[in-house]
């Protein structure tokens, strides 16, 4: 049941990595240096040479639950980020859902490597805090991204369906309020996952 559960997370983790990385390269080449025909040809292109280099990752992952380096995992997390900024034009509140995957990978490592209960707390707490970096990161982007345009207060308005004018303050304290609350969830949320995947991974 561990075995199978490792499985499914790690295939859900790294296989759409590639594909989608694969799909957005040729679909920059094409924006940057090609006209627009070749736009579906070579996002199509990149998509099957992603779903081509998905098969060894695959195959490891099949054979071994526990297959990929740690590095590589967090490569991905943070490719994920980038495509999460994007996808939702700089709104970092999906960003905490990342928190799933990498506390996956982390409680999983620790599992397999028999840690104490000492190391797996320092651990915890260090990915709590590299995750909750990578969280401010992407709020700073995204906050100077809304502070120098001119329409952020106008699309608040319209979004949240208010009746009054928003104001540049009332941007900058939705800001560092939403800011801190969202940097405090992904640090706890990160950190209890951890500790919730070592204790089913390891339990017998």
């Amino acid at each position: 049941m561990k075995t199978k559960l490792e499985r499914i997370f790690n295939l859900l983790i790294f296989v759409p990595a590639l594909p989608i990385a694969g799909f957005l390269a040729g679909w920059c080449i094409a924006y940057f240096f090609m006209s627009e025909k070749w736009f579906p040809y070579l996002a199509l292109g990149g998509l099957a040479l992603g779903l081509i280099f998905d098969i060894p990752v695959v195959q490891r992952i099949v054979k071994n639950p526990n297959p990929l380096p740690l590095m590589y995992g967090v490569a991905v997390i943070c490719f994920y980020a980038v495509v999460l900024f994007g996808a939702f034009m700089g709104v970092p509140v999906f960003h905490v859902i990342l928190s799933l995957p990498a506390a996956f990978l982390v409680g999983s490592k620790l599992a397999h490597s028999n840690s104490s209960e000492k190391d797996v707390r320092s651990t915890a707490l260090k990915t709590a805090i590299l995750m909750t970096v990578l969280i401010d990161l992407v709020f700073v982007a995204s906050s100077f991204i809304a502070l120098i345009s001119p329409s952020t207060p106008g699309d608040l308005k319209g979004m949240l369906g208010l009746n009054f004018e928003v104001t540049q303050s009332m941007v900058l304290s939705i800001i560092f309020v939403g800011g801190f609350f969202l940097m405090i969830v992904n640090f706890f949320l990160t950190r209890e996952l951890i500790y919730y995947f070592h204790r089913v991974l390891i339990t017998e």
